[in-house]
């Protein structure tokens, strides 16, 4: 058994996801506690979006929105998409979809 880190425990306990993107290859490289928001696993969610590395960058966070995101909140996400891609970080509230289909 594999102990958990400090870093797990807190992301547990606030019910919080950590990834990492590349933005220039499209790719979702890491998450963290992903179970929690989308009722999924890492390697379930990291298989399910490789199909989305190819496609040019505006059908690329269409499918990732459509994928992760509550309709109501696409622009929410393309507005932080917008701050990445120019260099900044971007932090943001949005419904997420769970495996179940349900909002979260």
């Amino acid at each position: 058994m594999n102990p958990i880190g400090y870093d797990e425990l807190v992301l547990k306990g606030a019910g919080l996801c950590l990834f990492e993107v590349d933005v220039t290859r499209q790719k979702y490289l890491y998450f963290k506690n992903p179970e929690a928001i989308y009722g999924a696993s890492k390697d379930q969610i990291l298989s399910d979006l490789e199909r989305f590395s190819s496609l040019v960058p505006e059908a690329y966070m269409k499918a990732v929105s459509d994928y992760f995101v509550h309709p109501d909140d696409h622009e929410v996400v393309s507005d932080a998409f917008g701050k990445v891609f120019g260099g900044q970080q971007a932090v943001y509230d949005a419904r997420m979809k769970r495996r179940t289909g349900e909002y979260r």
